[in-house]
């Protein structure tokens, strides 16, 4: 490893010079989206707004997979910054929704 390192290997493909750091990113992804709320006043898909709207998708769906485990680049800390702007990560559905999935036998035993 020490070699690698002194060879100037990046381990991280993400600090390689010249580019934004993935933090560099995240900060301005945080400030484009509290831009679009002051404008809209919510989190809602607009077509006239892609791109910002293909980014709010993906922090949807990456806020489901880390309920169910699975980590990527949404952290702890970065879904606090999204709840401190009044994101929301179920846009359009209802509490009951929400809630995790009950196994198959206790919702077939309501139906009956």
């Amino acid at each position: 490893m020490k070699k690698l390192h002194d060879a100037g290997f990046l381990f991280n493909p993400r600090e390689i010079s010249g580019s934004m750091s993935f933090q560099a990113r995240w900060d301005a992804r945080l400030q484009a989206l509290k831009d679009y709320k002051a404008r809209h006043g919510d989190f809602a898909f607009r077509q006239e707004e892609y791109k910002l709207s293909r980014i709010i998708t993906k922090l949807r769906v990456q806020y489901k997979q880390r309920q169910k485990g699975v980590h990527n680049g949404l952290s702890d800390e970065r879904i606090a910054q999204l709840e401190e702007i009044g994101f929301d990560f179920y846009r359009g559905k209802t509490p009951e929704i929400r809630e995790k999935p009950r196994p198959w036998e206790e919702r077939f035993e309501q139906l009956l």
